[in-house]
């Protein structure tokens, strides 16, 4: 678990972060990570997690979550939300 502090850097950093720390082992059956997580970016950086079956919990969808009138929408999180849907479909 990362500190909830600065949680945009954290999401940004989160793959990398958990690909050094999970260790490896023949065992693992699952994984359950948040959308906040960049799933495919963990899946490339460890191919072992790819033959898991993956539990992601969608708790805001970041595409359309409201954005006060004078920020821009951030898309990095949105993106990463799409490209974590579909990483089950690529390892089987």
């Amino acid at each position: 678990m990362l500190p909830a502090k600065k949680w945009h850097w954290r999401a940004r950093t989160a793959a990398l972060h958990f690909s050094q720390v999970i260790p490896h082992s023949e065992v693992y059956r699952l994984l359950f990570c948040s959308s906040v997580l960049n799933l495919a970016e963990l899946v490339a950086l460890r191919p072992d997690l790819g033959r898991l079956r993956k539990i992601v919990y969608f708790h805001e969808n970041q595409l359309i979550y409201p954005v006060r009138k004078s920020q821009e929408r951030d898309f990095q999180y949105g993106y990463n939300q799409v490209l974590t849907w579909y990483v089950p479909l690529f390892h089987t």
